[in-house]
């Protein structure tokens, strides 16, 4: 139980902390930082114009299905909170289901990361292996 309360309760913090970093929520400065994101690496991985496009219809494509996931997790995590606090026994359900939604985000995140890596040409992805491995 002390585990569990520990990684829902760091979910928390780091949902918080992020809430503070941007008052403004999708503001002009987040999304700018996000495009400046794709921009350094489409230069990093030398993408072509063509991949360019691929990985911005990508990132398009699953936008949608991750904002609905992370909002099902942020009021599961509400909802978990909650009951918790009030000792009520659903709690355990409850914790059931945000452990239910973290997986489904972190399939959909591989799943991205697949997707991506696919567009990519065996050259660049050897240049993303090397930089995981220099980490």
């Amino acid at each position: 139980m002390l585990k569990e309360l520990l990684i829902v309760g760091s979910v928390l913090v780091v949902g918080a902390a992020s809430v503070a970093a941007h008052p403004g929520g999708r503001g002009v400065h987040r999304r700018g930082e996000r495009h400046q994101s794709l921009e350094r690496i489409a230069e990093r991985l030398e993408l072509s114009p063509s991949q360019l496009d691929a990985v911005r219809a990508l990132r398009e494509g699953n936008r949608e299905s991750r904002r609905a996931l992370r909002e099902q997790l942020k009021a599961a995590a509400v909802q978990y909170r909650d009951l918790r606090e009030s000792d009520d026994p659903r709690a355990t359900e409850a914790l059931s289901r945000l452990r239910e939604l973290r997986e489904e985000l972190m399939a959909e995140r591989i799943a991205a990361r697949a997707d991506f890596e696919k567009i990519l040409t065996p050259e660049q992805r050897e240049k993303i292996e090397q930089r995981r491995r220099d980490r």
